[in-house]
């Protein structure tokens, strides 16, 4: 879906370098300054290990995003992500998913009482890294076998000591197809392979909301009492008729 990306009208400040696990029925678009780099069979983080120790261009860049190809969004929305990424001096962001999203996190959902919230966790599906983060974090990327990711962004909060990491409120996308489509069949190899890759690594998956800054521009942390009240009532369509969620996202936040 990158195409939705980009708007030939207007300047934008980023660059777009696609790396396809499989032949495109399209090339270069030098009006789209799309870049498409050669075909690396396998899953995504498999093709991306491959493409950042063999292509050193990303080293020029200061955040590099790694964007399933699902993802609808504008132009403008990932020019004002990259912006909030510059000046707030973030390792690891990611956009938020719009509420009609498909998601496997309820934290990864927009919360509409903040503009981002610091965090213990952000998913595999599109993280952006300082570049500096990047390079210290390149060699976890074969220690997930299979390619899917899994079980890599554990290992990255714990590499980070879970802080420094982003969920950005303000600009949310929208992940389009139902999670694990591609691979239902090889499911519960992934499963049993995130497990395996935490317990070695000592990974822990607790998945938290440790301080947002709200639509005023406050910054609450997780121990102010109206940071909780806020964040609550930001899940409360997706919580109010799933107590399932509800309780697992109270259990998350108050588990230190």
């Amino acid at each position: 879906m990158h195409h939705c990306w980009t708007d030939q009208a207007s300047q934008r400040s980023f660059d777009i370098y696609l790396c396809p696990y499989a032949p495109l029925p399209f090339g270069s678009d030098p009006a789209d300054s799309v870049v498409i780099g050669e075909t690396i069979p396998g899953l995504k983080w498999t093709g991306l290990n491959i493409l950042l120790n063999a292509w050193q261009g990303w080293r020029d860049y200061d955040y590099i995003a790694f964007v399933d190809d699902d993802i609808l969004a504008s132009q403008t929305d990932w020019s004002k992500f990259f912006e909030i990424c510059a000046d707030t001096r973030i390792k690891i962001a990611q956009p938020s998913l719009t509420q009609d999203s498909y998601f496997s996190h309820l934290m990864t959902l927009q919360n509409k009482n903040f503009i981002l919230r610091e965090t213990t966790y952000v998913e595999a599906m599109m993280p952006c890294f300082h570049r500096d983060t990047l390079v210290d974090l390149l060699p976890t990327l074969p220690l997930n076998s299979s390619g899917s990711g899994w079980g890599l962004d554990y290992l990255w909060a714990m590499k980070l000591g879970y802080r420094d990491m982003w969920i950005v409120d303000s600009v949310p996308m929208r992940h389009t197809r139902p999670v694990g489509l591609a691979y239902n069949s090889r499911m519960n190899e992934f499963i049993a392979e995130t497990r395996a890759l935490v317990r070695a690594q000592g990974a822990s998956g607790v998945m938290r909301s440790l301080n947002g800054v709200t639509l005023k521009g406050e910054k609450l942390s997780l121990k102010d009492p109206d940071f909780m009240r806020l964040y609550l009532a930001g899940y409360w369509d997706q919580v109010k008729d799933h107590s399932v969620l509800f309780w697992r996202v109270l259990r998350h936040q108050l588990d230190h």
